[in-house]
């Protein structure tokens, strides 16, 4: 008995130091992991679709919209699949398109929901429901789509130019230190330089993780940390305007690995001054800009 109320405490304490922090991340497929996904969503979606009860893909169908051809509600739905597949790519992340299927998808959820078990088809589409779920994940989304969290990515490549963004702006903010700090604050240069060499090498890391396709979250999750600490040793103290733009440069970097591998940022400590009046970078990276989905509204 004895031994068990010690290991009950032991779990209580462990369970209370397994607490997340505010910026604690989460699970991020590689781009190679997500095409997989895409492939995967094509193959279930052409069987459903085969399986489908015959009368209704001959169907008409009245909905919030007007009357839809099922048929051709489904070639539709099939063209910007593909389209997803297409659009794809390093550079890329196709978040609009994935958009609209997701919303194609939703009209037919909603459609296979008010219909009876017994639908044919109805296995197929939960398979494929399955794998539409698992997409929308990979973009820090679910299905059916929540309006309040559409899906939206950061492929591996953005990841990779984040973290050479925060080791080349380290290297400037460190060539500043001696402009930030006085002579009397030796200690507390050397832990500023400190921090920057480590936030460095936590960007080298995660740069590395994420070229192999390897999981990164860990690595993100470091590297946000020291991105911080750099941050934190610098106080309050007045930068100079070249190390204020890699100060803010480094920050800018982080907001996108914060985005990337969904992570709730902590909150910010006060910007430093600058000597001279300038203007001030935004506190976080801008959105990457998607090309406007050209996927039929209409829905069954």
């Amino acid at each position: 008995m004895n031994i068990c109320k010690s290991f009950s405490a032991l779990l209580g304490v462990a369970v209370l130091s397994l607490a997340l922090p505010a910026g604690a991340q989460t699970a991020r497929p590689g781009d190679r992991a997500v095409e997989d996904l895409i492939e995967q969503v094509q193959k279930s979606e052409e069987v459903f679709v085969k399986k489908l009860d015959k009368n209704i893909k001959k169907a008409t169908i009245r909905g919030a919209s007007g009357e839809v051809e099922v048929e051709n509600f489904l070639k539709d739905f099939e063209t910007n699949l593909e389209r997803l597949e297409e659009r794809f790519d390093s550079k890329y992340s196709a978040s609009a398109e994935l958009n609209a299927v997701m919303h194609q998808a939703g009209g037919i959820e909603r459609f296979i929901q008010s219909q009876p078990p017994t639908l044919k088809g109805r296995s197929e589409w939960d398979d494929f429901k399955a794998s539409l779920q698992a997409l929308a994940a990979a973009y820090g989304s679910v299905f059916p789509v929540d309006e309040s969290k559409p899906p939206r990515r950061m492929n591996d490549l953005e990841i990779q130019q984040a973290a050479d963004s925060a080791i080349d702006h380290g290297s400037k903010l460190r060539r500043e230190l001696s402009d930030v700090f006085t002579k009397e604050e030796k200690p507390a240069k050397q832990t500023a330089e400190e921090n920057i060499d480590a936030m460095q090498k936590a960007a080298k890391n995660l740069k590395a993780r994420v070229d192999d396709g390897k999981p990164a979250s860990g690595e993100a999750g470091a590297f946000a940390e020291s991105a911080r600490q750099v941050h934190s040793s610098l106080g309050s103290r007045t930068l100079s305007d070249d190390a204020k733009t890699a100060s803010d440069g480094i920050s800018a970097a982080l907001a996108k690995v914060e985005q990337a591998f969904n992570m709730s940022s902590a909150p910010a400590a006060a910007a430093p001054a600058t000597a001279a009046p300038a203007a001030s970078a935004p506190a976080t990276a801008p959105a990457p800009a998607t090309p406007p989905s050209e996927a039929p509204t209409t829905t069954p």
